[in-house]
């Protein structure tokens, strides 16, 4: 049976093998705005000479503006994009485990951010149903 790719997803984490909080998150997009979507940010990116955005290099001025013009550009297509965040601290008690494998951790934690992001969407999907 083929599937119809209907939506993307971009995400990234944060602190992921360090310190006590750790974040993901994921911007989705149906396919026909991500293209979009995509070249928009890419053309933000290569007018302030910025190869990515990365929260570790906003402490110079370029890299700042460049993230404030996406996160200034996203917040005008808020319609078609949908932004999701999970974060945790690993010292909380469902966290505070004795051996607790940080992996499989990240990994639970993407499960549980997309398995809620795909509850939204009008298709139903769900990542139990993915192939």
């Amino acid at each position: 049976m083929a599937v119809e790719v209907t939506h993307v997803a971009y995400s990234d984490e944060t602190h992921h093998n360090v310190g006590r909080f750790k974040g993901i998150g994921v911007v989705t997009a149906a396919i026909q705005h991500a293209t979009r979507a995509s070249e928009e940010v890419k053309a933000i990116l290569a007018t302030a000479s910025v190869s990515e955005l990365k929260w570790e290099k906003l402490r110079t001025a370029r890299d700042r503006m460049a993230a404030i013009r996406v996160t200034d550009w996203l917040f005008t297509r808020i319609d078609v994009l949908r932004i999701d965040i999970l974060t945790w601290d690993i010292e909380d008690a469902r966290h505070r485990l004795q051996g607790r494998d940080d992996a499989a951790n990240l990994q639970r934690m993407y499960h549980h951010l997309m398995n809620n992001v795909l509850r939204r969407y009008p298709t139903g999907l769900h990542l139990e149903t993915l192939p």
